[in-house]
């Protein structure tokens, strides 16, 4: 259980790390979802700016060729020779001379635009079109996943090695090549037997002024099937306030046994006096006052 609480404790600790690295998370999302709201907000005043920009480069393409179109220039008329006076003809008559007629106007020179193929741009990578989240976003995500996984692993790693993982199979192997190659003897609980009040030799001892208290005990114990065993005035002279049980060597339990038949509470080793007034006896139980009917008088 103490185990199931460490790994508990440990993973709720890699939880609200993990807790922190998400609202991060969430409230940088949150800022760029509402820069990329105001970004479309103004969607209006950019489609305005960009058809503002449009106009202008349009009219600054046909300035220019209007330009272009003026620097062909008009064509330029030459002046007529003067005449030219056949032989024998009078001054009064001038013919003039074949070829001397002015030349037609040129053709205003149109400005032509090269044609340019349009060439197909090739698609992009895969990794390029990705919409990558930002370094920042990255860092955290790793860290949150760091953690969390640090967590898992060590809480699972204990329960592994609780249930018999390689980890506990190592301890085995070297309490087995400390024991000289036996195997490990595994503690088990023992259920102990129930404790027979026949088996149990019980001697009363009378620590009150009170005659008959220790025969009246001692009856008693006798009626619920313990061994009688001696029956006397207890080394207190009279002065034992509270009852007590007393047991001697490793019988502790059947000293719980009468204490608990007769409702004492105190449970305590036997001392070699009292051991000597009980002589063999297993249990010893010294009657105090607090037994002693009342208005009795010594």
């Amino acid at each position: 259980m103490s185990r199931v609480q460490e790994i508990g404790a440990y993973a709720g600790f890699a939880a609200v790390i993990g807790l922190a690295v998400l609202s991060a998370l969430y409230f940088s999302q949150a800022r760029d979802v509402r820069r990329l709201r105001e970004w479309a907000g103004r969607a209006p005043e950019r489609a305005a700016e960009e058809e503002a920009r449009i106009a202008a480069s349009t009219a600054a393409g046909q300035q220019q060729q209007r330009a272009a179109a003026g620097m062909g220039g008009a064509p330029t008329i030459a002046p007529p020779p003067p005449p030219t006076t056949l032989p024998g003809a009078g001054t009064g008559s001038a013919t003039p001379a074949p070829g001397s007629l002015p030349s037609p106007r040129p053709a205003p020179a149109m400005a032509s635009t090269p044609s340019t193929p349009i060439l197909s741009r090739p698609p992009e990578p895969w990794y390029k079109r990705v919409v990558w989240p930002e370094p920042r976003y990255i860092a955290l995500i790793v860290a949150g996943v760091i953690v969390i996984g640090g967590g898992a692993a060590y809480g699972i790693s204990h329960l592994v090695n609780d249930n018999g993982s390689p980890a506990g199979k190592a301890t085995a192997n070297t309490q087995q090549s400390a024991n000289g190659g036996a195997p490990p003897t595994t503690a088990k609980k023992k259920t102990l037997a129930p404790i027979r009040p026949s088996s149990v030799t019980v001697a009363v001892l009378n620590g009150t002024s009170v005659t008959g208290l220790a025969s009246q005990t001692s009856n008693k114990l006798v009626q619920l099937g313990f061994k009688q065993g001696n029956r006397t005035n207890a080394a207190t002279n009279g002065q034992q306030a509270q009852s007590v049980v007393e047991y001697s060597g490793n019988n502790t339990r059947a000293a719980r046994l009468v204490a608990n038949k007769l409702g004492i509470s105190d449970i305590e080793p036997i001392d070699s006096q009292t051991q000597a007034l009980a002589g063999d006896a297993t249990v010893t139980v010294i009657i105090g006052a607090d037994r002693a009917p009342s208005g009795t008088t010594g």
